[in-house]
């Protein structure tokens, strides 16, 4: 049973940006994730 789903540009999008905010959600009720996952935010010279 192969079942192959397409989506167009506009429903990828839809999807980074639930993708998004789930993982800022999970790093809120999570914080030891953002000390372990997160990597230092570069400065600019």
């Amino acid at each position: 049973m192969n079942t192959v789903f397409t989506i167009g540009e506009l429903e990828s999008f839809l999807v980074a940006i639930l993708v998004l905010f789930i993982g800022h959600a999970v790093n809120r009720y999570i914080p030891i994730l953002k000390n372990i996952i997160s990597p230092n935010p570069l400065s600019a010279a």
